[in-house]
C-alpha cells in the first residue's frame, strides 16, 4: 500500500480531543489535592482533639492532686513539719526519675530547682522567702484507681511569706502556699496556685476533716 493510501485511511483525531484530555487531566489533579486537603484536615483535627483530651485531663489531674493534699493537711495537726520536709502526702512516690505512663521520664529535683527559681525571680521578702518542699507525686491514675488518666502530678507547700518569723520551714499564722502540678502527654501541663489557712475548731462550731482548712485563694495557670 502506498504511502498516499495509508494516509487516506487514518482517521482523523477530532477537533476538540486535546481539550477533553486537558480537562480530564485537570479533574484528576483537583480530586487528588482535594483529596489531600480532606486528609491533612482529618489530621489536624485529631490533633486537636488529641491536644485538647490531655489539657483537660491534666486540668482536672492537678485539681485531684491539690485536693489530696488539702486532705492530708485538713487531719495534720501541724503544719511545719511539711514545711521542713520531715513529713509527706500520703500520694508520694519515691522514685526521683519516674517514667510516666505517657512515656516521659521526668527529673523531680530538676522540677523542684525550676519551682523555686521561678519563686526566688520574684521574691521580696527576705528570710521569708517561700522555700518549695516537694510533699506529693505519682501518676494520677493511682490517686483515682483509674487506668484511664496518663497524667503525672506533684505537689509543693511553702511558708506564707507574709510571716515575720524568719523561718521558712515553720508555720507560725496557720497559712500555707500550695502549687499542685499535673502533667501529660503532648506536651499538657497545668498548674493550680492554692493559698490554704487552717481554722481552729470551736465547740460551738466543731469542725473535721476538710472543714478544718480554709481555702483563701484558688488559681489555675496553663
Amino acid at each position: 500500500m502506498t504511502r498516499a493510501a495509508l494516509r487516506a485511511n487514518v482517521t482523523p483525531m477530532p477537533a476538540d480531543a486535546g481539550s477533553a484530555m486537558l480537562l480530564a487531566l485537570m479533574v484528576c489533579v483537583l480530586l487528588t489535592t482535594i483529596g489531600v486537603m480532606l486528609a491533612a484536615v482529618g489530621d489536624t483535627e485529631r490533633a486537636i482533639a488529641g491536644h485538647f483530651r490531655a489539657s483537660t485531663e491534666t486540668a482536672y489531674a492537678a485539681e485531684g492532686v491539690a485536693e489530696r493534699v488539702i486532705a492530708d493537711l485538713a487531719a495534720a495537726p501541724d503544719w511545719s513539719p511539711y514545711l521542713s520536709g520531715v513529713v509527706r502526702s500520703t500520694f508520694f512516690d519515691a522514685d526521683v526519675t519516674p517514667v510516666t505512663a505517657y512515656g516521659e521520664t521526668l527529673d523531680v529535683a530538676a522540677l523542684t530547682a525550676a519551682v523555686q527559681a521561678d519563686a526566688d525571680r520574684t521574691a521580696i521578702w527576705g528570710p521569708n522567702n517561700p522555700r518549695w518542699r516537694l510533699i506529693a507525686s505519682g501518676p494520677f491514675a493511682g490517686l483515682t484507681g483509674s487506668t484511664d488518666s496518663l497524667a503525672y502530678g506533684l505537689a509543693w507547700l511553702a511558708d506564707d511569706p507574709d510571716e515575720t518569723d524568719g523561718d521558712a520551714g515553720t508555720d507560725a499564722n496557720r497559712v500555707v502556699w500550695l502549687r499542685a502540678r499535673a502533667r501529660g502527654p503532648l506536651g499538657a501541663e497545668r498548674d493550680v496556685l492554692v493559698t490554704l489557712a487552717r481554722i481552729e475548731c470551736q465547740e460551738e462550731e466543731p469542725c473535721d476533716g476538710s472543714a478544718s482548712v480554709r481555702v483563701l485563694s484558688w488559681r489555675a495557670t496553663s
